[in-house]
């Protein structure tokens, strides 16, 4: 009888899955489901379907934003309204799990040099699980899109610091990249690495901080790109 109670308590553990969900109000627990059963495609799909579900959502609000205007001029206003719906859908499918690679990648790197356990699958399903917050916050966007409109300035998150500080250019994309889903996220991943790879809390920062503020400058870049090619086009 003992034997059977003892044999059966890991197969209850192992079907104890992680969630989506529970990366908002349990994630200690998703960090140990993550960690004995990480789970890629099922929760990857799920990403990426809602990702696009919420890109094409944000297409017909934002079409009035001043960046769109030359391609509607060049290609006409269905032809480009089109254009976009399909490139924001397709776009995605690709750009999602290109992301998740990428932070993986860099988190297995880190943890790596700082002496941690975890494998890359592991980081894999743990980034995929991260996404949440990333939905979380294109869908408050999406919501205020439909509801407030573009406005002045429509190209911003309204739960980033670039909603309340006037900024061009470069500091625009950074005070856009620091908004409140983002410091979520950022908190839950310094948490979950530690957990997950085994390391201190400190390194559990480093690890997560590092990729957090690389994505930050470079997000930045392509805000201040961006407006100066848009510029140079209203020039012309």
């Amino acid at each position: 009888m003992e034997q059977s109670v003892n044999t059966s308590s890991p197969k209850g553990k192992e079907g104890k899955k992680p969630s989506f969900l529970g990366m908002i109000w349990e994630p200690g627990q998703q960090f140990e489901r993550i960690r004995e059963q990480p789970r890629i495609v099922v929760p990857l799909l799920v990403v990426v379907v809602l990702m696009v579900v919420l890109s094409v959502a944000m297409v017909e609000p934002t079409m009035e934003l001043p960046e769109h205007q030359a391609g509607i001029d060049q290609l006409g206003e269905d032809a480009y309204r089109s254009m976009t719906y399909v490139g924001a859908s397709i776009g995605m499918m690709f750009i999602v799990p290109l992301l998740i690679l990428i932070s993986t990648l860099l988190h297995w790197l880190l943890t790596l040099l700082l002496q941690g356990r975890a494998t890359f699958a592991q980081l894999f399903s743990f980034n995929t699980y991260l996404s949440i917050f990333g939905i979380l916050s294109m869908a408050v966007y999406a919501v205020y899109l439909w509801t407030v409109g573009v406005g002045e300035h429509g190209d911003v998150y309204p739960t980033s610091l670039a909603a309340f500080i006037p900024a061009e250019g470069f500091l625009k994309g950074l005070l856009s990249g620091i908004e409140v889903f983002s410091i979520w996220q950022l908190i839950v991943t310094a948490l979950g690495l530690s957990a997950i790879a085994g390391v201190s809390r400190g390194k559990g920062w480093v690890a997560a901080l590092i990729p957090f503020l690389l994505v930050l400058l470079v997000m930045a870049g392509f805000v201040a790109i961006g407006e100066a090619v848009n510029m140079d086009m209203n020039v012309e």
